[in-house]
Order: C-alpha cells, then sequence, then structure tokens
C-alpha cells in the first residue's frame, strides 16, 4: 500500500482502515483529495482489499473543504478543487467493494460528502 501524507491506512486481513489525517478536523484539501483518488484507483486494482472503512483522526470525521486553502484560491482554482472533489467522491462511491463510514464528532459539508458517499455509515453519539 502507497504511503500517504493524509490518509493512515492499516491492512487488517482483507479489510482496509482509512483515516483521514489532518487533525484536529481533518479538513479537505486538494491534495486530501488527490490522495483519496489514488487510494480507491490503488484499491481497484489490487483485489486484495475485501472491505473499506473509513473514519477520521482526533476530533472529527471532516468538516469540509479546508477554509485556509479557499482564502488562497482564485475561482478558476477553486473549480478545479470543486473537480477534484467530485472525482474522489465518485470514485469511493464506485468502489466495488462494500465501504464503510465510521463517523464521530463532526462530519459537515465535503466530509458528510464523503461518508454519504459510503455504502453503510456507523455514527457514535458525539457525532453532528
Amino acid at each position: 500500500m502507497h504511503h500517504y501524507e493524509h490518509l493512515k491506512t492499516e491492512k487488517i486481513e482483507k479489510v482496509l482502515l482509512v483515516t483521514l489525517n489532518r487533525p484536529p478536523y481533518n479538513p479537505l484539501s486538494s491534495a486530501l483529495y488527490e490522495e483519496i483518488l489514488k487510494l480507491c484507483e490503488e484499491v481497484e486494482n489490487s483485489g486484495e482489499v475485501k472491505v473499506l472503512v473509513l473514519t477520521g483522526s482526533e476530533k472529527a470525521f471532516s468538516t469540509g473543504l479546508d477554509v485556509k486553502e479557499v482564502h488562497e484560491k482564485g475561482p478558476y482554482e477553486m473549480s478545479l478543487i470543486g473537480d477534484l472533489s467530485r472525482k474522489a467522491s465518485w470514485s469511493l462511491s464506485e468502489l466495488s467493494i462494500p465501504t464503510i463510514a465510521v463517523i464521530r464528532g463532526l462530519a459537515v459539508g465535503g466530509g458528510l460528502e464523503l461518508a454519504l458517499c459510503c455504502d453503510f455509515r456507523f455514527a457514535a453519539e458525539d457525532s453532528r
């Protein structure tokens, strides 16, 4: 499995645990969306993973788009990030294996969208 900067991966037999790892709230950046795309391609091509579990590190599943990145980009660059987020979401939703979102804390905006792209969602009592 490839090493990712913003995703932690742990393979337990045929299950791949994927943790969004941009603490404390795991905002979604263009780099993270690119990693999700690459991960989905790797999972689909490997045939070794039979279930993907997606969760967030620390305080949240994900609070959505990285506001700091938004302020640094112009309209054209933001449209590219929008395209990238749609491609990443589509890739996750179209995986040929079951996907499960495990939600703790906040899941809003693009973070909620990622959770909704999974086949199943399990939410802790503190999820919002």
